[in-house]
């Protein structure tokens, strides 16, 4: 809640965010999968070695393309790639997961009236480390050091 002194203080109009999720977010499962995933793509380097980066390239996208790449459940390719989709579609065109950011912010800064939040929620090919980039429509213009004191 690094920000949560702009919306105390009215200063949102709206805000994008963009978050990059691991597979660790989507539970054991999913991150046992995409270890095997990334061990499919690496196997073909170490039977044919090769210093030829195209070369290299090629054998990995074989490998992602594979139809015996496990893929039960993360429901594709992630190892090597990102997803972008995570959870189930919901009314609006938003994921599960893009329309939680709207709901749990303005739930939780307790927004009367909410503030619109959109979202882009990727799910990348690590197991772990998130990340989160946000974008913020303030009412007005405001000088450094007042965010400081928020």
């Amino acid at each position: 809640m690094a920000v949560s002194g702009l919306f105390k203080a009215g200063l949102v109009e709206w805000m994008t965010t963009m978050t990059y999720q691991a597979a660790s977010g989507a539970g054991a499962a999913k991150m046992l999968e995409l270890a095997k995933q990334m061990e499919c793509l690496t196997n073909p380097t170490r039977l044919t070695p090769s210093e030829n980066a195209l070369e290299v390239d090629r054998m990995t996208i074989e490998a992602q393309r594979a139809l015996n790449l496990p893929t039960q459940e993360i429901g594709a390719p992630l190892a090597g790639s990102l997803i972008p989709w995570i959870d189930r579609h919901m009314p609006g065109g938003q994921t599960r997961e893009e329309w939680k950011g709207m709901a749990e912010t303005n739930k939780i800064m307790n927004l009367v009236p909410p503030v619109p939040v959109d979202g882009i929620c990727v799910r990348v090919g690590t197991m772990r480390c998130h990340s989160q980039g946000l974008c913020f429509k303030l009412t007005k213009d405001v000088h450094f050091l007042i965010l400081n004191r928020c």
